[in-house]
Parts: C-alpha cells; sequence; structure tokens
C-alpha cells in the first residue's frame, strides 16, 4: 500500500479548497449527496461540486480523465483500473453489503414467470455497469446456484431505467439498487434473489477514489476527504430520517420511497479484508484478468 504520510500543517486561512465530486444516484453511492446536502464538506472545510454520473463506470472514467477529482466507484470497477494500469486509487471505504438487509436485488415484472436461479438460464438480466459490482454478483448467483452463464446476456441499464425496461420485455431480470429498488417494488416489480450474497456475507460495495497524483499533490485536502468520509457514514447510519429524503431528491423519487426503502450501511474504517471478497468473485467470473490483492488497489492516507 502507498501511504502519504507528511505532517499536518495548521490550517491556512483562505478559501476552502474545491473538490469536484461525482458520483451516482444510488444509495449505496450516496455519500456526497448527505455530505453535501447535510453541510458536512463545508464543516470539513471544502467545497464540493458535485456531479451526477448515470453509472459507477463514467465516474471512474471522470476521475481517470481528472474531469473530476474524486469519485464513489464499485470495488470491482477499482480493481478493474488498477488491473489496466489506470490512475485511480481508492483512499476510503464506502458502503458495505450484509446479507440481513440487502440494497439491491433481482427483481422480476411482475407478470413474469421467472423466480429461481434456473429460470434465468439463456435469459438477459440488466445491471447498472458491465464488468462492475452487480454484474460480480450475477454470475455469482447464478453459477452456484448450478446455472450455466455460458448462454445468459448481461446489459448495462441505469438503475433509474431498469422498471420500465422490465414492464416492457426489454430485460428478463434486472438487479436494481436503492432507492428506485424500493420504488420498483412499489409499483409491482417483484424481487426474486439476493445475488450479492453469493459474494460474502458482508464486505465493501464501493470506495471513494481519486488519482494518486492528486492525493500526492494535495496532502491536506486528502486527509480532510478521508476524515469527511467516515464522518458522512456515521452521520448516514444514525440519520435515516433526514438522508431519506436526500436521496429521494437526487434520484427524483418521492418521499414514500425513501422512507419505505433499506437503508445502506457505510464503512467508518478502511479493512482490506473486507475489500478482498468482492475482487476474488470478479477474478474467478473473468472481470478481472488476474487475482489481485485488496492492498494493490488501496492508498493509505496519513
Amino acid at each position: 500500500m502507498l501511504a502519504l504520510g507528511a505532517a499536518r500543517p495548521a490550517l491556512a486561512q483562505t478559501p476552502p479548497p474545491t473538490v469536484r465530486i461525482a458520483t451516482i444516484s444510488s444509495d449505496i453511492f450516496g455519500e456526497p449527496f448527505y455530505g453535501q446536502d447535510a453541510g458536512l464538506f463545508k464543516r470539513a472545510g471544502l467545497n464540493v461540486e458535485l456531479s451526477v454520473f448515470t453509472n459507477s463506470g463514467a465516474v471512474g472514467t471522470a476521475v481517470a480523465a481528472h474531469a473530476v477529482d474524486v469519485g464513489i466507484y464499485d470495488v470491482v470497477g477499482i480493481g478493474a483500473a488498477v488491473e489496466e494500469g489506470v490512475p485511480i486509487t481508492m483512499f476510503a471505504a464506502g458502503s458495505l453489503f450484509a446479507t440481513a438487509t440487502p440494497t439491491a436485488m433481482l427483481c422480476v415484472a411482475k407478470a413474469s414467470p421467472l423466480r429461481a436461479p434456473r429460470d434465468f438460464a439463456g435469459k438477459t438480466i440488466a445491471v447498472s455497469t458491465l464488468h462492475g459490482l452487480s454484474d460480480a454478483a450475477t454470475r455469482a448467483w447464478l453459477t452456484r446456484a448450478g446455472v450455466s452463464i455460458a448462454n445468459m446476456k448481461i446489459v448495462e441499464i441505469p438503475f433509474a431505467q431498469m422498471a420500465a425496461a422490465l414492464e416492457r420485455g426489454t430485460v428478463d431480470g434486472a438487479v436494481i439498487a436503492e432507492p428506485f429498488f424500493t420504488a420498483a417494488k412499489l409499483a409491482g416489480e417483484l424481487p426474486v434473489g439476493n445475488v450479492f450474497d453469493a459474494i460474502a456475507p458482508a464486505f465493501y460495495q464501493t470506495g471513494w477514489i481519486a488519482s494518486p497524483d492528486y492525493l500526492a499533490a494535495n496532502p491536506d485536502t486528502a486527509r480532510r476527504l478521508v476524515d469527511v468520509a467516515y464522518t458522512i457514514a456515521r452521520w448516514g447510519n444514525t440519520h435515516h430520517s433526514e438522508s431519506g429524503p436526500i436521496i429521494a431528491k437526487y434520484a427524483k423519487l418521492d418521499d414514500a420511497t425513501a422512507r419505505a426503502m433499506t437503508r445502506t450501511a457505510y464503512a467508518t474504517s478502511l479493512e482490506l479484508r473486507d475489500i478482498q471478497p468482492l475482487l476474488d468473485v470478479a477474478a474467478t467470473y473473468g472481470l478481472l484478468k488476474r487475482p489481485i490483492k485488496a492492498a494493490e488497489i488501496v492508498t493509505v492516507i496519513r
């Protein structure tokens, strides 16, 4: 792991640094929204400009291209980028998956006969990002149930468009994350599979990313970002009544959906053991070209 260990300077009486942060409108990726609307970035001495993308792959591309400074990216995408030499690194943990409280599920249309994993043999399933978190989980879930994935098709569709795609019959199933998962259930779509459970009982789904050059050139801002990431995590874990309307606003959903949805838990520290399960599954199913150790994708800020 790469450590950035410069001594902490005293805060200068200068305007707060501007940090351009990108994410997508899902509770799994929602921490920047909470940091912005709850005033936590401002309290940490950061002026944040938010950009919202349709999938996490676009976030990773924007960070690598220096179109933004920081993003929330899924762990599989981070591993694939590092493997290819793309200049991004994970400097703080993001959202957590826990078997007991899944915040994304494989869903089907209300009239669909598909229920069991075997029913999806040869079918088409939508995920938000190809070669990402949901893609890896879907492959693992089907394979664990003895279903061949050789003849099935996995396609990329933004979360907000998945329920409509199910009803049109464009796809047979879709892995939908909160708050769109609850919106889909309220509209009558049926959850049939906790696909993430095929990875591990608990693991990191996402991480805060930046380019190594950005972190090295802005050590004080990097430390503030780490501190505020976990401040946001603690706030998000304990302020569901306040954070629900925030994610509903950015996802353009109603407050009823925000009140009904299962809430994401966020990590308050960075543990390599909680990164590794998703990287291992991604390598197993060919989404990574080789096995990757968690330490390869992490920069520790001190």
